[in-house]
C-alpha cells in the first residue's frame, strides 16, 4: 500500500480492514498457547510484591534501608498513610459566661473551622508549600464540649506539622465568628511512627498478579493480531498467491482425559490416520473430498504423480500424504507413497515401519539395492510404499541422478496415483528438485504459522517448478466449536451450525507432523515388489486386469468409524503370492 492509498482511506475502510484481520479463534489459540506466559507473569508479580517492600523498608527489615528507586516500585498500588490526631476541649474565657450547653453547641461550629481553606493555606504557607495533599477530619464526640481532630497525609512529619499548624492558626477565624471561646488540647498530638494502613501482602499479590496477566494477555492478543500470517481459509484467497484447494480441520488425538492426562513417557507418537476406528467423520471426510478433486484432475489430464510439500517443518505435510494415499487406496489398488524427504524421513515412522526388512530408497538411488527390495506393501490398505529409515546427507545430488528417473518413468506405467512426500521448501533444495518428476503440487499451510510474505515467495518457487501448483492445503484449522470442545469437553457445534455439525468437535490439540502412526500397527515387510516377477511372468500390480470398483474390491464407510469398514480384498495379489 504506497503512501497515496494510506491517505485517502476512510475511517470505513479501516474498520473494514481492522474486521477483515481480526480472527477470534487465532487470538483464543494463542491465548491458549501461551497460557504458561500468562501464569508466569502472575507469578512473578507475586514474588515481586512479596520482595520489593521488604527491600524498600515496607517490611521493616532491620539493617536495611530504604533503596531509591525500588521503594517507588515497590509502592505501586500500595500507598502508607500516616495519621496524626488530636483531642481538643472547647472553653470559653472569663468574659464569655457561657453554659456548658453553649460551649457543647459551639464545638460543632468550631469543626467547619478547624477544616477551612483558608486556614490549611496559612499552614501551608508556614511550611513553604503551595497546596497541601493531607485529608483534614474533624467532629464532635457526642454529648459532650469535645473535638476529635486528624490530619493524614502520605508523610508522617507531614501530618504531625499540619495539625498543629491549624491549632496554631484557628484562631484567625474563630476570635471574628465566636470571640471569647478557644481550644485547649486535652489529647496532645502525637507523632505517627506507623503507617494506620498496614502492608497486605495477600492482597497486593492478588492485584499484581490479575493485572501483570492481564498486561500480558492484551500483550499476546496484539502480537496475535498484527502478526501477518494467514489465519483462517479467507485470508488464503486474500493474502496468497494461490488458492485454497482443501481445508483440514483439526482432529483430536487424544479422545478421552485418561489418555490427554497421561505422562509423557506413556503417550505413544502416533499421528491420526483416516484409517484410525477412532477418527471422526468430518476428518475422513476432509480427505475423501481432497481425493476426489484430485482423483477428477488426474483423469481429465491422464497424469498421477502428486507432490505434497511446505514451506516449513511441522506444518503436517508427512500426515496429509499419508492420508491422501490412504484416500486413494479406497478406489486404487495401484497408489505409490514416495518419502522423498531423504535428510528426515517421517513416513517410516508414521506407518511403523521400523522392524520391516527393506532396503533403503537412498540405497537404490547410491546403486546398492534392487527397486524390488525397496519397496513395501500394506495388506491391508494395499498401499505400496518407498521409504527412508536415515537421514541422508547428500539427497540433493542422488535424487537428480538417472536411477531416480528411471524410477519414476517405471512407477508411472505401473501405478494409479503416486503421492510423494518432500521436504520443507525452505530447508533444502529437494522438493524444488522433485517437482521435476511430479505432475501437480500441494502446499500445506498450518494457520498462523510462517508470514504471508514468505509463504508468498514459496508459493513462486512452486510454480517455477517442473509441477504444477494447484493451490494450498490448510491444514489443522480450530473453529470456536472446537476450542470450546477442547477447553471444556463440551461439543457446541451443531448448535453453532459448524459444517460438520455433530461431527466436527476435534478436541484437544496435537502435533502435526511430529506424531506418528495413529491406530492399530499394520503388518508390513512382505517385500512386495515388481522385480521378483520378471521370470515369472506379470506382476500382480501390472496384471492387466482394469480395477473394479465394488464393495467386494474397496469397502468405504460412511458411519464415521473408521476409513476402511472391512479389510480391503486384494486377490489378485492373493493368487500371485500363493
Amino acid at each position: 500500500m504506497n503512501e497515496h492509498e494510506t491517505m485517502t482511506r476512510t475511517p470505513a475502510d479501516r474498520e473494514e480492514e481492522f474486521f477483515a484481520n481480526l480472527d477470534c479463534c487465532t487470538l483464543l489459540k494463542d491465548l491458549l498457547k501461551n497460557w504458561w506466559v500468562i501464569l508466569l507473569a502472575g507469578i512473578t508479580a507475586c514474588l515481586m510484591v512479596n520482595t520489593l517492600p521488604c527491600i524498600s523498608g515496607i517490611g521493616s527489615v532491620p539493617g536495611i534501608g530504604s533503596v531509591p528507586g525500588i521503594e517507588y516500585i515497590a509502592g505501586i498500588g500500595y500507598k502508607p498513610m500516616y495519621t496524626s490526631s488530636t483531642t481538643v476541649i472547647v472553653t470559653g474565657t472569663a468574659r464569655s459566661g457561657d453554659s456548658f450547653s453553649t460551649y457543647s453547641g459551639n464545638a460543632e461550629r468550631f469543626t467547619n473551622i478547624l477544616t477551612d481553606d483558608y486556614i490549611l493555606q496559612e499552614v501551608s504557607e508556614d511550611m513553604g508549600l503551595k497546596k497541601l495533599n493531607v485529608e483534614v477530619h474533624a467532629e464532635v464526640i457526642a454529648d459532650s464540649n469535645m473535638v476529635s481532630l486528624s490530619v493524614r497525609s502520605d508523610k508522617p512529619t507531614t501530618s504531625h506539622r499540619v495539625i498543629k499548624g491549624i491549632l496554631q492558626h484557628y484562631s484567625d477565624i474563630s476570635e471574628m465568628m465566636y470571640p471569647g471561646y478557644v481550644l485547649e488540647e486535652l489529647v496532645p498530638a502525637v507523632y505517627p511512627s506507623e503507617p494506620d494502613n498496614s502492608y497486605d501482602a495477600a492482597d497486593m499479590s492478588r492485584k499484581w498478579a490479575a493485572a501483570a496477566m492481564a498486561v500480558t494477555a492484551a500483550l499476546i492478543l496484539i502480537l496475535s493480531y498484527y502478526y501477518d500470517s494467514v489465519k483462517n481459509e479467507k485470508d488464503v484467497e486474500r493474502k496468497l498467491d494461490t488458492k485454497l484447494y482443501a481445508a483440514i480441520y483439526h482432529e483430536r488425538k487424544y479422545k478421552t482425559f485418561r489418555m490427554a492426562l497421561r505422562p509423557g513417557r506413556l503417550k505413544k507418537k502416533k499421528s491420526l490416520m483416516i484409517s484410525s476406528p477412532v477418527a471422526s467423520f468430518g476428518f475422513v471426510e476432509s480427505y475423501r473430498r481432497l481425493r476426489e478433486k484430485l482423483a477428477a484432475r488426474c483423469a481429465r489430464s491422464g497424469r498421477k504423480v502428486i507432490l505434497i510439500t511446505s514451506m516449513l517443518e511441522n506444518e503436517g505435510k508427512s500426515t496429509v500424504a499419508a492420508n491422501l494415499a490412504l484416500a486413494f487406496a479406497g478406489i486404487s489398488d495401484k497408489v505409490l507413497l514416495m518419502d522423498g524427504d531423504l535428510r528426515k524421513p517421517a513416513q517410516h515412522k508414521i506407518f511403523e515401519l521400523e522392524e520391516e526388512n527393506h532396503e533403503e530408497f537412498s540405497d537404490y538411488l547410491r546403486g546398492k539395492a534392487a527397486i524390488a527390495d525397496c519397496l513395501t506393501r500394506d495388506e491391508t490398505s494395499g498401499i505400496y510404499m518407498i521409504c527412508n529409515k536415515n537421514h541422508c546427507a547428500d539427497s540433493s545430488e542422488i535424487l537428480t541422478g538417472e536411477r531416480m528417473r528411471n524410477l519414476m518413468v517405471q512407477m508411472k506405467s505401473r501405478m494409479d496415483y503416486i503421492i510423494i512426500d518432500t521436504p520443507p521448501v525452505e530447508m533444502v533444495a529437494d522438493a524444488e528438485i522433485l517437482t521435476r518428476y511430479a505432475d501437480y503440487s500441494l502446499l500445506v499451510i498450518t494457520p498462523d504459522h510462517a508470514p504471508t510474505e514468505a509463504v508468498n515467495d514459496c508459493i513462486d518457487q512452486l510454480k517455477e517448478g517442473g509441477a504444477k501448483l494447484l493451490g494450498c492445503v490448510l491444514n489443522n484449522i480450530y473453529t470456536i466449536p472446537l476450542l470450546i470442545q477442547q477447553i471444556t469437553g463440551i461439543d457446541i457445534s451443531a448448535a453453532a451450525g459448524s459444517r460438520y455439525g455433530r461431527y466436527s468437535g476435534y478436541g484437544s490439540s496435537y502435533g502435526y507432523g511430529r506424531g506418528y502412526g495413529y491406530g492399530s500397527r499394520y503388518g508390513y515387510g512382505s517385500g512386495y515388489g515388481y522385480g521378483k516377477k520378471a521370470e515369472g511372468g506379470q506382476d500382480s500390480a501390472d496384471s492387466g486386469k482394469e480395477k473394479k470398483h465394488s464393495a467386494d474390491s474397496c469397502r468405504e464407510t460412511v458411519s464415521g468409524k473408521g476409513f476402511f469398514a472391512e479389510r480391503v480384498s486384494r486377490t489378485s495379489g492373493r493368487k500371485e503370492e500363493e
